[in-house]
């Protein structure tokens, strides 16, 4: 997780293309078009940095990936019409982003009373 807010944003134009009646051959598209954000770092205090370097964090990680691989197995195994479906329009799935403007700002005291 990166050390950042984002303290404002907009959108000038969103689409949405949804194929209905070949929706498990063509894809689903997403279109945003004049991304403007504005940025700003979290307050050093609030910066958090795993130690991924240690046992215990590793050991977390192996946790979560070993539970969600036997989540995907039980998964498949129950898999019906409708959940194939679902995989299948969320791997036609795309996103287009254009025209992205980002903005970062430093505001901060901790920045101020540097100077």
């Amino acid at each position: 997780m990166l050390p950042i807010d984002i303290k404002f944003g907009t959108i000038k134009q969103l689409t949405i293309k949804v194929p209905l009646l070949n929706i498990q051959n063509s894809p689903i598209t997403i279109e945003l078009q004049g991304l403007d954000l504005i940025l700003a770092p979290k307050s050093e205090k609030n910066w958090e940095f795993p130690d991924i370097f240690s046992e215990d964090y590793m050991r977390e990680q192996l946790m979560k990936i070993a539970s969600n691989v036997i989540a995907d197995i039980a998964s498949q195994q129950e898999q019906g019409w409708r959940d194939r479906l679902k995989i299948k329009v969320l791997d036609n799935f795309t996103m287009n982003i254009r025209d992205v403007h980002v903005r970062f700002e430093d505001i901060s005291e901790e920045h101020s009373q540097r100077d």
